[in-house]
Order: C-alpha cells, then structure tokens, then sequence
C-alpha cells in the first residue's frame, strides 16, 4: 500500500528526520572537536557557538545531556553493531517519545510541537505548491556540446 502525501509530514516522519539531523550534527561537532584537539586550535568553542544554522535545530531537539542511551539490543541491528549516527539518532527519537509521555514539560518540547505544526499547516495549505528547481545545461565532458540538465 502507498503512503498519502500527508503521511511523510507525520509528528513522527519529522522527528525522525528531525533526529537524523541532529545525529549528523552531533557527528560533526565531535569530528571537529578532535581536529581543534590534534591542531591546539583556540577558540574553538566559540565556533560552535556561533553557527545560526545549528542553533535552530539544537532549539526543537533535546540537550545532549539527556539524550537516552540506546538499550544493548537497539544498538545492534541484524548481528551488527550502528554506527555512532544511527545510535544517536535511536537515542534521540527515544528522549523525545519519553519526555513526550512524561509530567516534566521541557522547552525544547514546545518549540519542537510548535514547529511540526507549522509544517503540517503550511504542507496542508491548500495554496501550497513546490517551487521549481533551477535547471542548468552542464557539458557531459569536457569541451563537448553535449550538456545535461543539473
């Protein structure tokens, strides 16, 4: 059975793309902290802070500090072991589906609901219409007349 257009933008498609990013991120920043490591880089710190980009998402996702560890069995998937994106990405989903179920109200939860629900809204306008991707003739080889649309 096909999925509706509306099933992609579920709480819970979002979410997991939602966590999926925020593991590639946390990647990211741990790739760069052992390259300021090897390199004595200064003001590293002060880097991470600073990107605009990576604050957004690190608004709607919960902390890293309370990120919930992936059971023995999460961690493994047919006889082999994740990699560190995909086990972050596990405890990522996990900490939200908790803090969701829980009596404690975090922030990060309100703004992550205010954010699916704008998605959804603006998916479910009925004005809404994908724009068209810019398409521009590149030469299959170099020099050749040839070209692809990219």
């Amino acid at each position: 059975m096909s999925k509706k257009f509306e099933d992609f933008f579920s709480s819970d498609e979002i979410i997991h793309y939602l966590s999926k990013q925020r593991a590639k991120l946390a990647k990211k920043r741990s790739k760069d902290h052992i390259m300021a490591a090897i390199s004595r880089r200064t003001n590293y710190h002060n880097l991470i802070r600073n990107q605009d980009n990576e604050k957004e998402i690190c608004n709607i996702m919960p902390p890293r500090r309370l990120w919930i560890s992936p059971s023995k069995e999460n961690r493994y998937r047919n006889g082999y072991k994740l990699n560190s994106t995909d086990k972050n990405k596990i405890a990522i989903s996990s900490t939200i589906k908790k803090h969701m179920q829980g009596l404690e109200k975090y922030k990060y939860l309100d703004d992550l609901n205010i954010f699916i629900k704008d998605i959804q809204k603006t998916i479910n306008d009925k004005s809404f219409i994908f724009s068209l991707p810019n398409i521009r003739p590149e030469p299959k080889e170099k020099g050749s007349s040839i070209c692809r649309p990219i």
